[in-house]
């Protein structure tokens, strides 16, 4: 899929926002070592993948330039994700793990993409963008997005 170099921009824009790297835009295959997926759906019309954990809360904060949601089970921390808006797209970025915990990846991305793609929604996206692993992006495309491209840091 093409992507323009305004799209670019948003997401590169975006990823330095949200996680304080700059992106150097690396086209990649999806089996590449850190190979990350751009994801992109029409936040009316995605299908719900996550299940909240057992004893599992949201929490959220804003951060100034960005909100982030936390996820924490049993009051421990298990993994956090930041979100903004930029113009009509909102911006979803990678999972940051900070506690341990027995709960796999899938079973924590899910979650926390979908409390921020509503958020990101009721704040005006028309779209959203996230990041997510390549080796992890097939339930994402079977609930409706689309992949933009598949990039890695360089």
């Amino acid at each position: 899929m093409s992507v323009s170099d305004e799209e670019r921009g948003t997401w590169e824009r975006g990823y330095h926002r949200l996680t304080g790297k700059h992106l150097d835009w690396v086209e990649s295959g999806p089996e590449g070592d850190g190979a990350l997926s751009v994801v992109e759906v029409d936040p009316q019309s995605a299908d719900r993948l996550g299940v909240m954990p057992g004893e599992g809360v949201l929490s959220e904060a804003p951060m100034g330039d960005y909100d982030v949601f936390e996820l924490s089970v049993f009051a421990r921390p298990v993994a956090q994700i930041r979100w903004c808006v930029d113009g009509d797209v909102g911006l979803i970025g990678p999972v940051i793990r900070v506690g341990d915990s027995d709960l796999a990846d899938d079973e924590v991305l899910p979650v926390l993409v979908e409390a921020a793609l509503d958020e990101a929604w009721q704040a005006g996206a028309d779209r959203v963008v996230a990041l997510v692993p390549a080796k992890v992006v097939g339930p994402y495309q079977r609930a409706g997005w689309q992949v933009r491209a598949t990039i890695r840091e360089a």
